[in-house]
């Protein structure tokens, strides 16, 4: 009987940075080495969170090693959960996503393939920093292009996190939300509410022209009155008094 190959379980937590400058998306291509997601395809900056390091500081840390760039600030957007199959190896990721804002001086560099020389790093330009990692190449891409670029699942559901596009630019984007009510005038009184529609009058259904009414009711609620028998004869006497009394019976 031929055995088959335990299958390997293992849990990642990875933290990706959504970084945005002049219509362009940063974006890292992915190694031989790359442990999750299929070499060639391109990626979000960032990594897994070693153990006892903070989301935030594996972050930077890994945008500082692919890219060379420092964040100046960053903001949790969403977590997605991945399950990914690669060289025998079964992969549960969480992946969290952040909007990274990078220091001043990261400028966009020309091309999908990237620099690769330490003076454009010097010059603010992304560069992959680390040898040997699960990075080879760093490029702004710009935001109609992305559509038609490989990118590996996290950077395809980051397109629909980035903001509201501008009209007639082309690229992806959440529908804007919606626009909030003015505000009052300043030392005035607030606007008055939106009037509201008065609701038709509940009641009996209108009766149609040239039927009779219904009677009224009794003040007993008890319906309508019945009619009475007439109390006189066809002759006009009381029929209380036409009746006969029949005759005692004799002694």
């Amino acid at each position: 009987m031929t055995g088959t190959a335990p299958v390997r379980v293992r849990a990642r937590v990875s933290a990706y940075a959504l970084v945005v400058r002049e219509g362009r998306m940063l974006l890292t291509r992915l190694s031989d080495a790359s442990p999750v997601f299929a070499p060639g395809l391109w990626h979000l900056p960032g990594g897994g969170v070693d153990p006892g390091e903070q989301p935030v500081e594996a972050l930077v840390r890994e945008l500082r090693e692919e890219t060379g760039l420092e964040a100046a600030g960053v903001r949790l957007l969403d977590a997605r959960s991945y399950g990914v199959r690669r060289d025998g190896v079964t992969w549960h990721l969480t992946a969290l996503f952040y909007a990274v804002e990078p220091a001043e001086g990261a400028e966009a560099a020309e091309g999908p393939e990237g620099p690769e020389c330490a003076e454009e790093a010097e010059a603010g330009v992304p560069v992959v920093a680390e040898t040997g990692g699960s990075t080879d190449a760093v490029a702004w891409v710009p935001l109609p292009d992305l559509p038609d670029v490989p990118l590996s699942p996290p950077a395809a559901d980051a397109l629909r996190l980035l903001p509201s596009p501008t009209p007639g630019d082309g690229r992806p984007g959440r529908p804007p939300p919606p626009t909030p009510p003015p505000p009052p005038p300043a030392g005035g009184a607030p606007p008055p509410p939106p009037a509201r529609t008065a609701p038709p009058p509940r009641g009996r259904r209108p009766r149609a022209a040239g039927s009779r009414p219904p009677p009224p009711p009794p003040p007993d609620g008890r319906g309508p009155a019945r009619p009475r028998p007439p109390r006189t004869t066809p002759d006009g006497r009381d029929v209380r008094r036409a009746v006969p009394v029949p005759a005692p019976d004799g002694p």
